[in-house]
């Protein structure tokens, strides 16, 4: 008896844990991760009585970019339509939904975007009617479980730039109620009675453009490292309001309605998805983050002590901060796969006429010093018959040589002190950029080893000061003053025999005998970012000969050079350079002159590159 009934109470233990099993099983089901799809759609097309539109594209694929890099939607899993046929964003939806039918048991995240004309019934790709019931009946779908639509869609108006250009009466898009199942979500760039808005400045529509910069990071207010449906569409409506209301006549608001049964918090991005990240320190704010080869306002933090993370591309941007008419800005430097870091405290007090213009910080290889924790390489080859020689390490030790291969390195300690390589000379700058510089510098500008019968080191030692002047945020005239001296050491080793060594005699020797001076006056502009040419008129004597003041013209040793003799905080600067980015240049070099002791002629040419990173 006691057998059976511990039996039956093991039958019924085991029955127990078998149905909380079966019970868990659908539970964990739910609750996984869906795939996550999207159709982006972007279409300039007119709509009838309607022009083109500029920027839907552009929008359509910024937004595809943010949701393949942090919002977990794999590139082959979004689908990017510029200007289909409406047949055709219908086909992509249904694609997306029968394949979410056929695996019932993978849960569907759908996202459906649309950039372009719309009117009170339809939108308009490739300027054609797509009946909004026809979407309608896609989006009500419950096969997905999660459906959210953006649409950046709305009348006709004027000139200001609005996506359409024909007055019509008032109408209310019957969209923010158009998906009303559970698990539904739809946001709308206007209220359906205003007109929604493209920037030239942005390149883009407002809305999308904040939309977009929230994903990236600006919208995390808890910062958490994930920004939610509901934070994107806050950030992106306070920031539209703002910037409708200055640029047009009717602001625009933008309205969302959701059904998520307790999803309200459905994240649509995480900033660790993207290995490249800016680290931001926000103290007062409000910050702008932007692109500088672009020159777009990529996004803006909201007024308020925050640390956030940001993800966006590698490149060059400013941080800056505006109040009562100045602005605080510091350059970065984005580096892929790299966090950087920047906090509201290190930012400097700008020129105003400077400030958010595109292209208005130089490159990092067109700057008086070097951004900290840059390095550069600057090789050239050719000749060289002037004393207007460069920093380094050259295969010359004086200014006979016929074929000379300098070797030039820099690495910016901060972003006003640089170190020059291989060498032990240091350059440090004084002022900003746009206005005035001062980079005084010294030490062993530059050396040569070689070895023939004995070896020979020689170098230069020196210590000067350029100066800069702004002219313009490309163009600056430049001085620069310095005096040096040069040494030669050699040594030579001979063979003893029988235990007899000749004496080194003459062969050993040292000298500092000759101090001299060079002045340069010069001009730089760079044009449209793209080529960088400098003229330079240099002038170069001998100061002390033997420890004496020099006594003649030979002595004096006086040489007149024009081209590119100006050196700028010990970096040379090539008479034209080619900008193949920010890292890769492509240098020439020329100069001619006359020396008046010797009744000569002199000149150098040499072709080079530098490398920035």
């Amino acid at each position: 008896m006691n057998t059976l009934r511990s039996f039956i109470l093991s039958l019924a233990l085991v029955t127990t844990f078998l149905i909380t099993l079966l019970c868990a099983g659908p539970r964990h089901a739910a609750a996984a991760e869906p795939r996550r799809a999207a159709v982006i759609v972007g279409a300039n097309g007119a709509a009838p009585g309607r022009k083109p539109l500029r920027f839907a594209h552009d929008d359509a694929r910024a937004v595809a970019r943010v949701l393949t890099q942090l919002g977990g939607f794999h590139a082959g899993d979004v689908q990017i339509l510029t200007d289909p046929e409406p047949r055709g964003v219908l086909d992509a939806l249904d694609r997306e939904l029968q394949r979410a039918a056929t695996r019932p048991a993978e849960p569907l995240l759908l996202f459906f975007y649309y950039s372009g004309h719309a009117d009170a019934h339809a939108l308009y790709p490739n300027g054609k009617p797509l009946l909004l019931t026809e979407l309608r009946a896609r989006l009500d779908s419950k096969t997905a479980q999660v459906r959210i639509g953006l649409i950046d869609a709305c009348r006709g108006g004027g000139w200001t730039g609005t996506k359409g250009l024909t007055e019509t009466e008032p109408f209310e898009i019957d969209l923010p109620g158009l998906v009303t199942n559970e698990g539904s979500a739809l946001v709308a760039s206007s209220s359906g009675l205003e007109d929604a808005h493209e920037s030239e400045l942005l390149r883009g529509s407002f809305f999308t453009h904040h939309w977009n910069a929230g994903l990236r990071g600006a919208a995390d207010r808890n910062g958490d490292g994930r920004v939610t449906l509901a934070e994107a569409f806050d950030y992106a409506k306070v920031l539209t309001i703002r910037d409708t209301a200055v640029h047009t006549s009717v602001p625009q608001h933008p309205s969302f309605k959701f059904n998520l049964s307790g999803r309200q918090d459905l994240p649509l991005s995480t900033l660790s998805h993207s290995k490249t990240v800016v680290e931001l320190e926000q103290r007062q704010g409000p910050l702008e983050v932007i692109h500088l080869d672009s020159g777009l306002t990529v996004l803006e933090v909201q007024p308020g002590e925050k640390a956030l993370k940001l993800a966006v591309p590698p490149g060059r941007y400013l941080v800056r901060r505006r109040e009562e008419g100045k602005a605080w800005v510091r350059e970065i430097r984005v580096t892929p796969g790299a966090i950087t870091r920047v906090s509201e405290d290190h930012l400097e007090l700008a020129v105003a006429p400077l400030l958010a213009s595109k292209n208005a910080e130089p490159r990092p290889v067109t700057r008086s010093t070097l951004p900290g924790r840059t390095w550069e390489i600057q090789a050239a080859f050719g000749v060289n018959h002037s004393s207007f020689d460069r920093p380094g390490f050259s295969s010359s030790t004086g200014t006979d040589s016929t074929f000379v291969l300098p070797l030039q390195g820099a690495w910016g300690i901060t972003d006003r002190l640089q170190w020059i390589l291989p060498t032990a000379a240091f350059a440090y700058r004084v002022g900003d950029h746009g206005g005035f510089e001062w980079i005084p510098w010294g030490g062993l500008l530059s050396w040569s080893l070689f070895h023939t019968d004995h070896t020979v080191f020689a170098g230069r030692l020196g210590l000067g000061s350029d100066f800069r002047f702004w002219l313009t945020p490309r163009s600056s005239l430049d001085l620069g003053l310095g005096v040096s001296s040069r040494f030669i050491t050699s040594d030579r080793v001979v063979m003893c025999t029988e235990g007899e060594c000749p004496p080194l005699g003459s062969d050993a020797a040292s000298s500092f005998g000759v101090v001299r001076n060079r002045m340069a006056l010069g001009y730089s502009t760079t044009i449209a970012d793209v080529v960088t040419l400098g003229i330079a008129a240099g002038v170069s004597h001998n100061l002390l000969v033997g420890g004496d003041t020099p006594q003649g013209a030979a002595e004096h040793d006086v040489e007149l050079s024009v081209g590119s003799v100006l050196m700028r905080g010990l970096r040379p600067q090539p008479l034209v350079r080619v900008h193949l980015g920010d890292v890769f240049s492509i240098d020439g070099y020329a100069s001619a002159g006359y020396r008046f002791g010797t009744s000569s002629r002199t000149e150098s040419y040499m072709l080079g590159a530098t490398w920035t990173w």
